[in-house]
């Protein structure tokens, strides 16, 4: 240290560059943070960051960062429109936003808007307290229209977790169907890298479908070229081959782990027993039907017919069995371009690395062993046919018996224990009368219980989310159809107020003039930015939040099942502390929503104390009081939070120093299934039956019909609604990605990033098959429009590669900024998503997600252009 040199600190903490949240220390010089490293003390990371990590000094530091409140003078808004920003003090800004609060308050809470960004992962979800306490409405960014609805349902469903992986410790085999888990990109994204490297050392094969050979299939053992969403088809032809070709398949798994025996009766539905109302499964040794989880139950059917009570039934299994017959691979060859004899192989490869029948012991116990998954996600989910494609894949993992067991798909952690002191907060997954999941983690609120609530008529909020419950993320906020829906549905209250945390839906949703012209509709947007961003164009109050540098909370972490641990990797739990103190006006979101409450109603300050004990999982004596004399800081509430969970010796101050805590993992922690009774995989989806059959006596006497038929217990393929594209110019699917270097669109402005992305095809390029680029007349560099069926087009330059599915355009999913604060990123790339279209047509029925791949055609600039 010389002369100079006042202070030299490490400072633990967490980061937000992505929701990966990995720990990282932060250097500390004379107050001035000037570098960042892995925590080598988490046992899931050993020190790694990545670098979206390393180089968040460049965003806490950058000179264009929103530093006071500023409210616009110009009253026109639109994309490009100048608003005429003018500053104004803390006071003003929270009066302003406070009173037009306090006129829904009352009479319409519903019609407050909380919209926020899932890519820093659980810290959105804090920011969704205020608008519990309020009332109001919560929609994520426009990512979980793409990736989210499908796919978190169903590993709560099936894992009791928000995501799931696979079990890279003990993988021998792993199929990637439209995901990038391992390449840096997404959930735990440090330990994934990890995981996966050393999986591939020790000879995992990891096969990748995807139309792109850049993340995933670029570190795969084999690339596999596919027509993007019929993933699902290819799946079931696996599971054709598996079951109906090799018949070798894990019986015991189907009989006593899944809903394969249950008796299904001719209107889809499970018989059940009169006297409990549990599913019935036949008996073969007694000769008779049973409760499915009758002890004396001596062996399960799995084929056959037989007589119930004057109903004549069948195994789910046995007719699951049927329904994939048609899925030859010579029929999914035929949708996907993926060669008959590559699908039959790769069945035959994934049952032969299963295992069926082997066991490892672990702890002292004695558990199934099956070496493989199939990993889906973003590219899998984000098409018209997601839930049903996302099952496929899932029956897939059941049949080799691989769910939650050593080995093979794994839920983000599901089951914890809670930290060693107090046995607090703790997560135990059960099983309810029929054998679905119950618990775990991803029942983070009391709304999102399984089973799902009815559907129902009126709407009340505009998320629309009393019609359609088991949808995750909302596309009716700016679906060009939205006022359609709102009139069929009878929607009660439009957004009135809206506070924006992060999101920035100019970029992220699809079709920017339509979410220009929905946010045009509503009298006051505020929002909580670090940059002056496309979406500010949109605001009429912009506050300047912390950077997560800057910031404090209980830590990324203490919710373990978002990005937690995997297999047997030890637990950390830790903080995320300012390493800096807030520069200029800066302030931490949280604190001004609890300084809203305070100046909006005393009890809405009590109910936001409510939702923060549920949230933060506080019980006595940590508990908030509710009481509306009492005023708490948020360092309070962040001291009772490590406390309750870590014991009177280990709060904020210690956590401050300390960083965080690390313990061994238990085995039932980590494989849930052998661990719990009586809890059994959905592989027939009878509740889809369910939501379907109530969903349409609501729907279709106000005269909104949907494809009814995706609403099938058994998984099927449906088309690409863009298929239907009359013009054969338009020949090409687009296929948009995560790049692994990037952070939805924030981190494009950040000098390191931008320096890398440079030299990478996959970034600012819109890349095509080089082949197939010939055919067009194009060449490598060209710049070129892409065009959708509705006319509208962006321009960009040309990649040519040979590891581009021929019928495919690909592009990063978030370029093309037009903002003057983000310099070194404006104008680099394009932004695709304004490409795709959000109506019915083009919208999953069930879950609603969004086809992320409509059909386009590419063309050369011209000098007329």
């Amino acid at each position: 240290m010389n002369d100079s040199t006042k202070e030299d600190l490490w400072i633990k903490t967490a980061c937000s560059g992505c929701y990966g949240n990995c720990p990282v220390r932060v250097h500390r010089v004379n107050g001035r943070a000037v570098k960042i490293e892995g925590e080598p003390d988490c046992p899931w990371t050993e020190g790694s960051v990545c670098g979206k990590g390393a180089s968040a000094l460049q965003i806490l530091y950058d000179p264009n960062r929103l530093n006071y409140p500023v409210k616009r003078t110009n009253p026109e808004k639109g994309i490009g429109v100048d608003p005429k920003w003018e500053r104004i003090t803390w006071d003003e800004a929270l009066d302003t936003i406070a009173g037009k609060l306090k006129e829904i308050y009352k009479e319409c809470p519903g019609s407050y808007l909380h919209h926020y960004t899932p890519t820093t992962g659980i810290l959105g979800l804090y920011m969704g307290i205020f608008a519990r306490a309020f009332g109001g409405s919560q929609n994520s960014g426009g990512g979980g229209l793409f990736c989210g609805n499908a796919t978190h349902l169903h590993a709560g469903i099936t894992h009791g977790a928000w995501s799931y992986t696979a079990d890279f410790e003990r993988s021998k085999y792993v199929i990637y169907m439209g995901a990038s888990k391992g390449s840096g990109a997404g959930h735990g994204s440090g330990q994934m890298m990890k995981l996966t490297a050393e999986a591939r050392d020790r000879g995992c094969k990891m096969v990748a479908f995807d139309p792109i050979c850049n993340h995933a299939g670029g570190k795969a053992t084999e690339w596999v070229p596919i027509l993007p969403g019929t993933d699902g088809a290819v799946c079931l032809a696996m599971v054709n081959v598996i079951i109906n070709e090799l018949g070798t398949f894990d019986v015991e798994y189907i009989k006593k782990e899944s809903n394969g025996p249950y008796l299904i009766g001719p209107d889809r539905h499970y018989v059940r027993d009169k006297e409990t109302d549990k599913p019935l499964v036949f008996d073969t040794e007694a000769g008779m039907a049973k409760a499915f989880d009758d002890p004396t139950v001596g062996d399960f059917a799995l084929e056959g017919t037989y007589e119930v009570s004057g109903v004549t039934c069948t195994p789910a299994f046995s007719l699951i069995k049927e329904h994939v017959r048609k899925y030859t691979p010579e029929m999914a060859a035929g949708i996907s371009t993926v060669p008959a004899e590559t699908i039959r192989r790769i069945a035959r490869e994934f049952v032969e690395a299963a295992s069926i029948g082997s066991t490892v012991t672990i702890q002292g116990k004695t558990l199934p062993l099956r070496p493989v998954a199939v990993v889906t996600f973003r590219g899998m989910c984000g098409h018209a046919n997601a839930w049903n494609s996302i099952a496929a894949a899932y029956l897939l993992n059941a049949i080799v018996g691989a769910n939650d067991v050593p080995g093979g798909a794994i839920g983000w952690p599901t089951r914890f224990h809670g930290m060693p002191e107090t046995g607090w907060p703790n997560y135990h997954p059960r099983a309810d009368k029929d054998g679905n999941l119950l618990g775990g983690w991803w029942w983070v609120w009391e709304d999102a219980m399984w089973p799902k609530p009815d559907p129902r008529l009126p709407a009340e909020k505009p998320t629309m989310r009393e019609t359609f419950p088991w949808m995750t993320t909302s596309p009716f906020l700016t679906a060009s159809d939205r006022a359609w829906w709102r009139e069929k549905t009878g929607l009660q209250h439009k957004p009135k107020v809206a506070i924006i945390w992060g999101a920035n839906q100019l970029m992220s949703a699809p079709n920017k003039e339509e979410v220009a012209q929905s946010l045009k509709d509503y009298p006051f947007v505020a929002s909580f930015r670090l940059l002056l961003d496309e979406f500010s164009e949109m605001c009429d109050i912009v506050l300047p939040d912390t950077h997560y540098l800057e910031a404090l909370f209980p830590s990324a972490h203490q919710e373990v099942g978002f990005n937690g641990p995997t297999g047997m990797t030890g637990w950390y739990v830790g903080i995320q502390q300012p390493v800096v103190k807030p520069q200029f006006e800066r302030r931490q979101a949280i604190e001004v929503y609890m300084e809203l409450a305070r100046r909006i109603a005393p009890e809405l300050l009590t109910s936001m104390y409510d939702k923060l004990n549920k949230f933060l999982r506080l019980r006595e004596p940590y508990k908030l009081e509710l009481d509306t004399a009492r005023h708490y800081t948020w360092q309070e509430c962040c001291d009772r939070a490590f406390k309750c969970w870590a014991g009177d010796s280990h709060g904020l101050a210690w956590f401050e120093e300390h960083g965080g805590i690390t313990w061994p993992k238990k085995v039932d922690e980590a494989y849930l299934r052998p661990f719990v009774p009586n809890m059994r995989q959905q592989i027939y989806y009878e509740y889809v039956v369910n939501w379907g059959e109530k969903l349409r006596a609501l729907l279709e006497p106000v005269g909104v019909d949907i494809d009814w038929q995706q609403y099938t217990p058994l998984p099927e393929h449906f088309a690409n609604p863009y298929d239907e594209a009359a013009d054969p110019a338009y020949d090409l699917y687009s296929v948009s990605y995560r790049d692994i270097a990037h952070t939805g669109s924030t981190s494009l402005g950040v000098p390191w990033i931008a320096e890398v992305s440079a030299t990478n095809p996959f970034t600012f390029y819109i890349q095509i098959n080089e082949d197939t680029a010939r055919k067009k007349g194009l060449q490598d560099g060209d710049e070129v429009w892409v065009e959708n069926i509705f006319g509208r087009r962006l321009r960009g330059r040309v990649k040519t590669l040979q590891g581009v599915h021929p019928q495919v355009v690909g592009t990063m999913a978030a370029g093309g900024h037009w903002t003057k604060s983000m310099p070194l990123a404006r104008g680099k790339g394009v932004c695709i998503n304004d490409l795709i279209q959000i109506e019915k047509k083009f919208m999953d029925p069930v879950c609603f997600t969004v086809e992320a791949s409509p059909k386009l055609k590419i063309y050369k600039v011209t000098g007329g252009d």
